[in-house]
């Protein structure tokens, strides 16, 4: 997902994903731009 890492999400647990996921999720309100991507 993210151009700085090569295929990690495909070798380190879904958990990760989430939780880079979270921050967007988590704070709505901020309205935060998604992940350059």
């Amino acid at each position: 997902m993210l151009p700085s890492h090569p295929n990690p999400t495909q070798l380190s647990p879904p958990s990760s994903t989430l939780t880079s996921l979270q921050p967007h999720l988590t704070n709505p309100r901020r309205k935060v731009p998604p992940l350059e991507a």
